[in-house]
Order: C-alpha cells, then structure tokens, then sequence
C-alpha cells in the first residue's frame, strides 16, 4: 500500500511513485494549444490554487555526453521557468509540496516516469521540430496503476489543479489554427487553438511556427 494522509474532503497526500512498480491507468488528460512563454509563466504565477501551495517546476533536458545523449533532470522554483526556456528546457512537471512527499529514488525507469505516475502536472512549451515551434501541452496522469497487486491510486489534488489551469487557459485560446500539409493544402484545427500572444508571434515570425492562424494569409 502507498502511504497517504487527509489533506481535504475528496484529496489525498500521496508519496512518490516509482516508475518501476506503477504504470498509466486510463487515458490521463491533456490539453494541446499554442501560447508563448510569458503566458504560461503567468499563467502559472496567477492561477496556481493557494490551497496546494508552494508549488515547484521539476525538468528534464538532453544533453550531450561524448557521443552520446543523456538525461539531465533537476528541480527549480517557479520563477525559474523563463529562464529555463531560454536554455532550451522544454519539459516540466509541476509539482505541489502540499500533495507529494518525499523524494523521487532512481530506477530502472526514466525519473519524468515517476513523476508523471505520481500524479505531477506535465507542462511541455516550447518544443521545436526542424527549427520551429511545435504545440504547447498541460497534461496528467489522474490514475496510477500498481503493476504488481493492480492496486489503482487516482490524484484529485493534481486533477484539482489541472482542472483549474485548463479553464483558465481555453479562456485565453482565441484562434482556431491552420497546418500547412507536405501537399501545399492547410490542415485547419478547432481543437488546437493559439493564444492572442503566440498569434502576434505568428504575424511576426511566421517562420518559427508550425502553424499559422486560420482565416489569415
């Protein structure tokens, strides 16, 4: 059994799962947009629940060791995150202190695998695909699975989260989005939509998104 202790009606205190032992249960949840940097910083600053709080980015980047590539994962305060996109990082998990206790251990499993078992909010901004900006993602995994007794543990106090941050954010997507297809034909998207930000990125840099803003030349 994993240890838990009651935090409020409906939510428990869950500690780290291990990447090893646990696995997805479900689908999880996730929301694909397009949003600039600052907007997700703010976004994160402004609507976080106090109840949940302090809260803390965990990351993982590549980095190049010799030939080879190898993963770096490391823990920084929220108002890092601008300065961790502008090296590169792309991936993040959001983390309450209020929810998960104890350390994450090394395993035989990628340590982002823990962390998304364990219920963190995964934020991907940022992620380029052949020099250009690819799609912005928040998403959870709700439900954790025990691989060995089949025992299944649901994160309310992170869906709680989550829940919060998607409606803060559809308010802010305010353009349906169109994808160039290799056919020279457009691709137009309701369910991938962009922020008034990234749409002002788009009219300027046209050539750093993998998509533009529909109903525009």
């Amino acid at each position: 059994m994993f240890s838990s202790s009651s935090i409020s009606e409906g939510v428990t205190e869950v500690a780290t799962l291990s990447g090893d032992c646990w696995q997805r249960y479900g689908r999880g949840k996730i929301v694909q947009f397009f949003a600039t940097d600052r907007e997700i910083y703010e976004l994160l600053e402004k609507q976080l629940p106090e109840e949940f709080g302090p809260y803390s980015l965990l990351w993982v980047r590549s980095v190049q060791d010799g030939k080879e590539y190898k993963h770096e994962y490391s823990e920084s305060d929220l108002s890092e995150f601008l300065n961790l996109r502008s090296e590169g990082v792309w991936k993040f998990f959001l983390k309450s202190e209020v929810l998960t206790t104890g350390t994450f251990s090394e395993s035989s499993a990628p340590l982002d695998w823990s962390w998304s078992f364990s219920g963190l909010i995964n934020i991907q901004q940022g992620r380029l695909r052949e020099g250009k900006q690819e799609w912005s993602g928040l998403g959870i995994v709700d439900k954790a699975k025990n691989k060995d007794t089949g025992e299944v543990v649901t994160h309310e106090g992170y869906l709680k989260i989550f829940s919060v941050l998607k409606k803060a954010l559809r308010k802010q997507l305010v353009y349906d989005t169109k994808k160039l297809r290799p056919n020279g034909t457009f691709d137009e998207s309701k369910s991938v939509r962009m922020t008034e930000g990234y749409a002002d990125f788009c009219r300027s840099h046209p050539d750093q998104s993998t998509v533009m803003i529909a109903g525009e030349q």
